[in-house]
């Protein structure tokens, strides 16, 4: 199995993260882990998986207030298996300062 990282930033709302990404679609089956840091705590991600009805993290949430460098040392939003081909949108919302989202 190999691993797929995908690192965004942004500084406003986003749609769908994903979007023109090595993860838009998922290019084999496996497990996915979404993370995400804000520098303010209004920022909101929600996900929304096409083939997984109740994913952990399934949702809006409001996004971890830390610095961006320590993304992964939270746990992730997120997590669950995905199919290869599989759509999944990711999307950040709120006042959101910069956010980070990292995806693996």
């Amino acid at each position: 199995m190999h691993r797929i990282d995908v690192y965004k930033e942004v500084t406003g709302a986003n749609a769908d993260i994903l979007s023109g990404s090595s993860l838009d679609p998922f290019p084999s089956d496996g497990f996915a882990r979404v993370y995400a840091a804000s520098t303010v705590n209004t920022a909101t991600i929600s996900v929304e998986p096409s083939a997984h009805p109740n994913p952990t993290g399934t949702g809006t949430q409001f996004v971890t207030k830390a610095a961006n460098a320590e993304i992964r040392s939270y746990n992730p939003h997120w997590e669950t298996p995905v199919r290869g081909g599989e759509k999944v949108a990711i999307s950040i919302a709120g006042t959101t300062g910069t956010t980070g989202v990292w995806i693996s």
